[in-house]
């Protein structure tokens, strides 16, 4: 099983991120697990078809990074504005 010591939750703290930092404090919790929460200047400049599927933050990251990435979608659907 993956030993997980260390979390890092980057957020814009809008309130779609909330859902994220519930799991992330959960994960932390559960796996006994350090929690860094780093706030980020989040943008919905989006392009092409895999940024619609997931933010180009969090595509770049997941593509480069060289440990595990975890990312999270809002399970609640946004209200019609």
């Amino acid at each position: 099983m993956l030993s997980i010591q260390t979390i890092l939750h980057p957020t814009d703290l809008s309130p779609r991120s909330e859902y994220a930092l519930q799991l992330a404090c959960s994960l932390a919790r559960d796996h006994g697990a350090r929690l860094i929460v780093l706030h980020v200047m989040g943008t919905h400049g989006r392009t092409g078809l895999s940024r619609v599927v997931m933010g180009s933050v969090a595509e770049e990251v997941s593509r480069e990074a060289l440990c595990p990435v975890l990312t999270v979608k809002n399970p609640f659907a946004q209200a019609a504005s």
